[in-house]
């Protein structure tokens, strides 16, 4: 959704009188009085909601797809330095299976992975 989108249904919300409105159903038709600013914030809810649902989603699924992408960096990163410094990947694995703090005692005591 665009700034100027955002502000169109803000302005019509609180152009809207809250509790001012009186509603009565009868059969399959709706009676309404209200003001034309309620009016006009009533008709525009439906394409208004739609649009807000619509944009919710967009966000939610760019949010996944920047995690997705920061957490293939990191496992990049990780590999990196994991060959780069020739450092066994059993080890880390060994490490984050250890209740910390990690002293120098446990960590010299730690079950080896062969290689």
């Amino acid at each position: 959704m665009t700034p100027e989108q955002l502000q169109a249904i803000r302005a019509r919300l609180d152009a809207a009188t809250p509790g001012n409105t009186a509603a009565e159903i009868f059969d399959h038709a709706v009676f309404i009085k209200a003001s034309e600013q309620e009016a006009t914030l009533i008709a525009h809810a439906p394409t208004d909601l739609r649009a807000l649902l619509d944009e919710v989603e967009r966000l939610k699924a760019e949010n996944i797809k920047q995690f997705r992408q920061g957490a293939e960096l990191m496992q990049s990163a990780i590999l990196y330095i994991l060959h780069d410094y020739n450092i066994d990947p059993q080890a880390i694995a060994d490490i984050v299976q250890m209740d910390y703090p990690v002293r120098p005692e446990d960590w010299a005591k730690r079950p080896r992975s062969e290689t």
